[in-house]
């Protein structure tokens, strides 16, 4: 068995101990907020900067975009503490699935190393969540359901109209009620081909449906 099998063996355990591969998807987000400040803030005070050293404007003006500007760097840091320890909780405490691709980014059936972006339909629970044949055979009947139904969230996120999400797919669908579509970023390097195949493509995932966590494995 090759190291990368024994490895996708040991995520099925939980709490699993994170290796090099999930600390590093562990790292929080810095969040928005936090870096357009800072960014408004490098701005206008380099702007008011150069005026000042023309004599157009006061020095001290400087001082409010450089406030901003540090503002912006708390608010980021203290944005990627709070996701880093939402992320590392999920990914060691998360679920393994094996989830089908419904729709991805067309570059990923081809090989490169460019991430991209898929909408990948799972169960979160139960024994069809690391079963690929069953998972495989209801994206097809979620497909299909999707056309019929293309107001609700989950089925907007299939056809690609809701861009971003982790949406639930209501019990009445499919008879579960852990059953999701979710955007996921796809890595090729973590693809036995480096790439999607043509049809019928699953991946494996490690979720968390109470923080809308999901992350390629």
């Amino acid at each position: 068995m090759s190291d990368a099998e024994n490895q996708r063996l040991e995520y099925v355990t939980t709490p699993r101990t994170l290796d090099e591969e999930l600390k590093r998807k562990a790292r929080g987000d810095r969040g928005c907020l936090g870096d357009a400040l800072s960014a408004v803030g490098a701005f206008v005070a380099f702007g008011l900067g150069v005026t000042a050293s023309l004599g157009v404007t006061p020095m001290g003006w400087a001082l409010v975009p450089v406030g901003v500007l540090i503002a912006g760097f708390v608010i980021g840091t203290r944005s990627q503490s709070r996701s880093g320890k939402l992320r590392t909780k999920a990914l060691e405490r998360g679920p393994l699935a094996l989830g089908a691709v419904l729709r991805a980014e067309d570059y990923l059936y081809s090989e490169g190393k460019r991430a991209g972006r898929a909408a990948v339909f799972f169960f979160a629970s139960g024994s069809e969540r690391l079963d690929a044949q069953e998972t495989t055979s209801q994206a097809r009947r979620v497909l299909q359901i999707a056309t019929s139904r293309m107001e609700e969230p989950w089925a907007r996120l299939i056809s690609g109209a809701q861009p971003f999400g982790f949406e639930s797919v209501p019990p009445e669908v499919l008879g579960h009620e852990d059953a999701y579509v979710a955007d996921v970023v796809i890595y090729p390097g973590l693809l036995d081909e480096g790439a999607l195949p043509p049809s019928e493509a699953s991946i494996r995932v490690i979720v968390s449906p109470t923080e809308g966590f999901v992350e390629h494995v």
